[in-house]
């Protein structure tokens, strides 16, 4: 019954928010503002991470017991909420992000040893343990988690239904494996979502359409990496679960579940590195850019990257239920990302100049 009461409470508390802070937004400037390369006309208050945020932590708070490492994961989501809202009103430093991150992090790492010491057998040579490089491999995940799911939150309701698509085969698998509360943590997010979603998508009423926002990117970042260090480190199990003998998701795994994000970031920043441009400047090469100047509507774009996230995620959950090696798992990965490339490149040559022109504007 607490489980229902958690996940009701989610739902209403982050409507409840979005509703609220949609005068606030606009009366502090939380305002996301056409520009040449955005695909919206209006100003759009930026508000769905923060409501996203409270959302979680009133029903996690109200429902759970609140342990070390769960206290520290609100502590940690906190600071990058405020840390995004600073940066959507007045546009921070790469320099002042990046501090952000790092303290984020180190709550985590240094205030409940939360990091990944594991990757599991990922070369079929035996358990691939990181030592005290643990602590550096977990600051690199945090901070590639926050820009993979910053970098694919170019469209309405691509972020919500990508996230959405990690946190259900997160809370899938822990399910199967006894891991309650870390499968708990995942189904309020998932909930979470779904309000705000709507929202994104205009279709909630009284509440007008709002966005994301830099808060919102960066708290699901984190809130990712925490979900999958608590699945794949038997060590950070929560009280109270089943813990089994191998953990409740094989590291590899949890590549599949994130596969549509990281890999957009990671082929988006190597060719930046390769053609000597700066990794972090936006451009217009993203794959749903992509999709966009090929001709596919909106609505196109966001279902065909849905039907491939979720193609990719069950393919990641079929492995981990069936006990696939994991250094077969690793190899299939790296194959999908190699078709991934390939598609890239059939849009960028349909695409032709479009590539180098600003995206086609969606009216709203």
């Amino acid at each position: 019954m607490s489980f229902i009461i958690a996940l009701f409470i989610a739902a209403c508390t982050t409507g409840i928010a979005l509703w609220a802070l949609h005068p606030v937004a606009t009366r502090f400037g939380l305002i996301d503002r056409p520009a040449k390369h955005k695909i919206h006309e209006v100003n759009t208050p930026l508000i769905g991470g923060i409501a996203i945020f409270v959302g979680a932590v009133v029903a996690i708070s109200s429902t759970m017991v609140l342990t070390l490492e769960v206290r520290l994961y609100m502590l940690s989501g906190a600071v990058l909420v405020l840390l995004g809202i600073f940066d959507d009103k007045y546009d921070l430093s790469v320099r002042s992000r990046f501090v952000g991150h790092v303290l984020a992090a180190s709550i985590l790492v240094f205030g409940g040893h939360i990091y990944f010491q594991s990757l599991g057998n990922l070369f079929g040579l035996g358990d691939a343990t990181l030592g005290m490089g643990g602590i550096a491999f977990t600051y690199l995940a945090i901070m590639a988690s926050i820009n993979a799911f910053n970098m694919i939150d170019g469209i309405d309701g691509l972020l919500g239904s990508q996230a959405a698509i990690t946190f259900a085969g997160v809370a899938w698998l822990t399910y199967q494996a006894g891991a309650y509360e870390v499968h708990t943590v995942a189904v309020i997010l998932l909930v979470c979502l779904l309000p705000f979603m709507v929202a994104n998508m205009g279709l909630m009423k009284p509440i007008k359409k709002v966005f994301m926002g830099d808060a919102g990117s960066m708290f699901i970042g984190i809130s990712v990496v925490w979900l999958f260090i608590m699945a794949t480190q038997n060590q950070y199990y929560l009280p109270q679960s089943t813990t089994p003998a191998e953990p409740a998701i094989r590291a590899v795994t949890a590549l599949w579940l994130v596969a549509i994000p990281v890999m957009d970031m990671v082929y988006v920043i190597w060719r930046r590195i390769w053609n000597g441009q700066n990794p972090v400047r936006s451009d217009q090469r993203h794959i749903h850019h992509l999709f966009r100047l090929v001709g596919y509507t909106h609505q196109k774009t966001v279902a065909t990257m849905l039907v491939a996230g979720t193609v990719l995620a069950a393919i990641g959950i079929a492995g981990e239920q069936l006990l696939v090696p994991e250094w077969i798992m690793l190899l299939a990965y790296l194959l999908a990302f190699l078709a991934y490339t390939k598609v890239v490149k059939l849009l960028k040559l349909r695409a032709g100049d479009a590539v180098h022109q600003p995206p086609p504007k969606v009216h709203l």
